[in-house]
């Protein structure tokens, strides 16, 4: 192995090892904001024609935009819209700004 590839694996295990810590502080925050979904829309998190492909409903906290969209319910797309929805990466892009205003 080249050096440059060498430093390309090094390089992504230590995107993933962040990756994944992000992942694990996102992980209570998105399970808070799936239960309060689970209870605002009385367990209707995914739409009846694609339950059966969905075994868990927080699923459509990961994956695209547009994924979770098409399989969410009416009634969860309305809690998205007055909430949000919290994904790693939003919850990511949410700790670089507090870091950034802890800075200045």
């Amino acid at each position: 192995m080249s050096d440059s590839q060498s430093a390309r694996s090094r390089k992504s295990e230590i995107d993933t090892a962040r990756w994944a810590a992000v992942r694990e502080e996102w992980l209570p925050p998105a399970r808070a904001q799936f239960a309060a979904a689970v209870e605002a829309c009385e367990g209707r998190l995914v739409r009846p024609e694609f339950a059966a492909g969905i075994a868990d409903g927080f699923a459509l906290w990961g994956g695209s935009k547009r994924w979770a969209w098409n399989h969410a319910t009416d009634e969860l797309r309305y809690f998205w819209f007055v909430n949000g929805r919290l994904t790693v990466s939003e919850f990511r892009e949410r700790q670089r700004a507090v870091r950034r205003e802890a800075r200045s």
